[in-house]
């Protein structure tokens, strides 16, 4: 309550509180739409915010399935890779391993190369030996069986 001292002072102190109330009353009312406003800017914000998060969210999702599957596709490559790295690693043992059987294959066949050559060298004179043995038989069958001839002795016929 407001003291008067007169009516009228009671009426000037209502008048003074109505235009206190009614001043307040708009700027209430100025401050309810201002604030209004900014929560309807505020909830419009948020929306397209919520909105944007979510294309966002999606496309994030989507690049991290595609980076998954290239994962997956790089994981088999890279198995592949590693299959044909071992299969590389045992061909190159297998061909050093083929190269050291070469070479010793190499080296047995000059061994029996040479080896061949000597048997060949040894037939020869063999050979040159026999034919000089044949000739030498067949000289002296010759020379027995003139002898033989001249002594009247029948000679059988040795033929070879």
């Amino acid at each position: 309550p407001i003291p008067c001292d007169s009516a009228s002072d009671c009426t000037d102190n209502l008048y003074r509180r109505y235009k206190t109330i009614e001043r307040d009353q708009v700027a209430c009312s100025e401050a309810e739409r201002h604030l209004s406003g900014v929560v309807e800017l505020l909830n419009s914000t948020f929306s397209k915010d919520v909105a944007s998060a979510r294309d966002q969210d999606h496309l994030v999702n989507e690049w991290l399935e595609k980076m998954s599957e290239q994962n997956e596709l790089m994981v088999k490559e890279l198995r592949r890779y590693t299959t044909v790295q071992k299969d590389y690693s045992k061909l190159a043992k297998d061909e050093a391993k083929v190269s050291k059987e070469n070479a010793q294959l190499k080296s047995e066949l000059h061994r029996l190369e040479t080896r061949l050559d000597e048997l060949e060298v040894k037939r020869q004179k063999v050979m040159e030996h026999k034919a000089g043995v044949d000739t030498s038989c067949a000289e002296k069958l010759r020379v027995l069986k003139e002898g033989l001839e001249r002594a009247n002795v029948p000679v059988p016929n040795l033929q070879r």
